[in-house]
């Protein structure tokens, strides 16, 4: 009898069959690793679809970037250009310009509270707008705090 074990395979190893499964309409499903969706996503698995036309406000693109980097991010911003700003849900920074050419496919469900929940659940969009309207505030403040403390280093209060 065979047995089937698990292992860690890297994306650019899977891309080809990704990519292939996506352009005949198939879904494929992989874990996210990483901390920068903390805390929605972390070893999650997500279920990724072929990429529409465009994306849109909210949308969870899997996507790669110019240094070949895989990443999970949601699109913030849609640029005048066509190209997308996208922000993790434990980040701050949005990275843009990222275009259509380099979205792989869309995130459709994700393992999210202990439950398998797709991307047009109510409480899961909720969760989304709130999330992006807190990240300015985010933003604003450690950069604040940051300010703050070379401040009170330069006067020697803190080291």
């Amino acid at each position: 009898m065979t047995q089937i074990t698990q292992r860690d395979v890297a994306l650019a190893d899977c891309l080809p069959l990704i990519e292939e499964k996506l352009k005949l309409g198939s879904s494929v499903e992989i874990t996210a690793h990483g901390t920068s969706m903390l805390p929605m996503l972390h070893d999650s698995s997500v279920t990724i679809s072929p990429k529409p036309e465009r994306l849109k406000l909210l949308d969870l693109p899997f996507y790669r970037r110019a240094n070949g980097q895989f990443v999970l991010h949601r699109v913030v911003r849609i640029n005048k250009d066509g190209s997308y700003g996208m922000c993790g849900d434990n980040q701050t920074l949005i990275e843009s310009p990222i275009t259509h050419d380099q979205i792989i496919g869309v995130v459709t469900a994700f393992d999210w509270n202990g439950k398998n929940t797709a991307c047009d659940d109510k409480e899961y969009l909720h969760y989304a707008k709130k999330r992006v309207k807190s990240q300015k505030r985010r933003g604003v403040y450690l950069r604040f705090r940051g300010l703050i403390g070379r401040i009170l280093r330069k006067l020697r209060l803190r080291k």
